[in-house]
């Protein structure tokens, strides 16, 4: 059986060294984490990649709408939530450039958030649970 090729663009294999994220996702996610929060050990305001500020806004929600519950709960639930919202409302959310004003304090505005990022979403549960507890793909099963 032949391997399954894709094709990535040239654009994608070409990486910037500062991604620009929209300042509105830019200024959710420093209240949404707070000013110490956003402040990694890298000494570093903003996150390196998409995949870096998708990570903070899923793990943000976990804390904030699952706490004391088991990180495999956490993902299976955060995975669920994101496979219905990736169906449901994304489609027409993604056009939004700021989170709508229905999904304030709300578990879709970490949703909105996290798919806006740019970084691949939903995510497998596998993938969140290594998200969850702030391991590396390196360090991953």
């Amino acid at each position: 059986m032949q391997p399954f090729l894709k094709v990535v663009p040239d654009a994608a294999m070409q990486a910037s060294a500062t991604p620009t994220f929209p300042p509105e996702l830019a200024l959710w996610l420093e209240r949404a984490l707070g000013a110490a929060g956003m402040l990694s050990a890298k000494g570093v305001g903003a996150p390196e990649s998409a995949e870096d500020a998708r990570d903070a806004v899923l793990r943000a929600l976990a804390q904030r709408f699952y706490p004391y519950v088991p990180v495999s709960t956490q993902a299976a639930r955060i995975h669920a939530r994101a496979a219905t919202y990736a169906f449901v409302n994304w489609p027409r959310d993604r056009e939004h450039a700021q989170i709508p004003a229905r999904y304030r304090d709300t578990l879709d505005e970490y949703l909105w958030a996290a798919f806006k990022s740019g970084a691949a979403m939903p995510l497998p549960r596998r993938d969140l649970r290594r998200i969850l507890i702030g391991a590396s793909e390196s360090e991953a099963w």
